[in-house]
């Protein structure tokens, strides 16, 4: 199962790559797309794995934390 969102003004592929520093793996939307020019920045995340909400809730906190640090960037 996964969740797409989308993001204005971050570089999504940059985020998914710092992300795996975390043990997360989400791919960057902007890589789905055939035409580059057309392409939207986010993420595709990934929860079937999650087991319980405890370690999504994590997970996503992480990201969050991230996602602040590329928007003040």
């Amino acid at each position: 199962m996964h969740l797409t969102v989308a993001m204005e003004g971050v570089n999504d592929r940059t985020l998914a790559q710092q992300a795996r520093q975390f043990q997360l793996a989400p791919a960057a939307l902007s890589h789905f797309y055939l035409d580059p020019q057309r392409a939207r920045s986010g993420l595709v995340l990934g929860y079937g794995k999650y087991l319980c909400f405890s370690l999504f809730s994590r997970a996503l906190r992480t990201l969050n934390r991230l996602i602040a640090q590329h928007r003040r960037a």
